[in-house]
């Protein structure tokens, strides 16, 4: 019976402590924020805003579970943006640092940006070839390549007449290898490639780039015929004088009835007119009188002029019957 009196006595006191207790400490109004509304355990600091359950500190706004820190952030869908006003959007845990911008789950660092879940390290790369190299087809390619044009901006194979191509000289840039077959580059012009076929008449390169036709004879000088200089008329047979000088159907001029070596002109020696190369002594037979290089040369055997004056064979072949072999 005392036992009963003694606890209900305590239960009064412990009551009335209870009762004089000051519950607005625990006032979840804040100086200036707004009530935390749609969750059980929203808090809310110094002004920032809660809902759906989320937790503000310093002012920053979390809408649907998102954590913010640092003083304006704005975090939506979950993300998480530390460091002063990074923004993360599209729900997928993307993180942002030092005022990058992520989209889709991607990781910026260094104020890149990087959308669909890449990653870009200070400001992002920018792509290109090494030195000597240019870019053709996605690809990098050596500038000193001719199936992909040396160092043109074109990618297109080097492409020159009657000729194969190499890189050469500045840049480098599309140049004469070899000509083809009969076909000579004797203007030493990469532009037009091979452009003379020594197999025709040419006056100025006859049988090669550099015998000149007409520098050899008098007045209209003669012509390239069959890869050999030739008349055509008796006038570039003679200087002038006494003595007869004409031009046979050879194509070859004849001197007070003395027919001349292919080349050849007359000169005038006492009364008469003399068969002479290029001014000087007469050649012997078998030989053909070459305006460059100047002198006699037997085309059927001398591999420096092998069936045409200065057609030299190649290393290692021999003239045989004006063929290189």
């Amino acid at each position: 019976m005392n036992a009963r009196r003694i606890l209900s006595a305590t239960a009064a006191v412990l009551c009335v402590a209870a009762c004089g207790y000051d519950y607005d400490q625990f006032d979840t109004q804040a100086p200036g924020g707004a009530a935390g509304s749609g969750g059980a355990a929203g808090s809310s600091g110094s002004g920032g805003t809660t809902s759906g359950g989320g937790t503000t500190s310093g002012g920053g706004t979390t809408s649907g579970g998102g954590t913010t820190s640092g003083g304006g952030g704005t975090t939506s869908g979950g993300g998480t943006t530390s460091g002063g006003g990074g923004t993360t959007s599209g729900g997928g845990g993307g993180t942002t640092s030092g005022g990058g911008t992520t989209s889709g789950g991607g990781t910026t660092s260094g104020g890149g940006t990087t959308s669909g879940g890449g990653t870009t390290s200070g400001g992002g790369a920018g792509g290109g070839c090494s030195t000597g190299e240019k870019l053709c087809s996605a690809k990098c390619v050596p500038v000193t390549d001719p199936a992909t044009g040396c160092s043109g901006a074109s990618c297109a194979a080097c492409s020159l007449a009657n000729a194969t191509a190499k890189c050469g000289g500045t840049g480098p840039a599309c140049q004469v290898d070899v000509c083809q077959g009969t076909f000579a580059n004797c203007d030493n012009q990469s532009a037009n490639g091979c452009e003379v076929d020594l197999t025709k008449s040419n006056n100025p390169s006859c049988g090669s780039c550099a015998n000149n036709c007409t520098l050899q004879g008098f007045t209209t000088h003669f012509t390239c015929a069959s890869l050999i200089c030739r008349c055509t008329s008796p006038d570039q047979c003679k200087d002038g004088g006494a003595g007869t000088a004409t031009c046979n159907g050879n194509g070859r001029c004849s001197c007070t009835g003395t027919e001349c070596a292919a080349g050849e002109a007359c000169k005038k020696v006492g009364a008469n007119q003399v068969c002479a190369c290029n001014g000087g002594a007469a050649c012997v037979p078998g030989q053909t009188c070459c305006q460059t290089p100047a002198g006699c040369r037997d085309l059927q055997t001398d591999t420096a002029n092998c069936g045409a004056c200065g057609k030299a064979c190649k290393g290692g072949e021999t003239c045989t019957a004006g063929q290189c072999v």
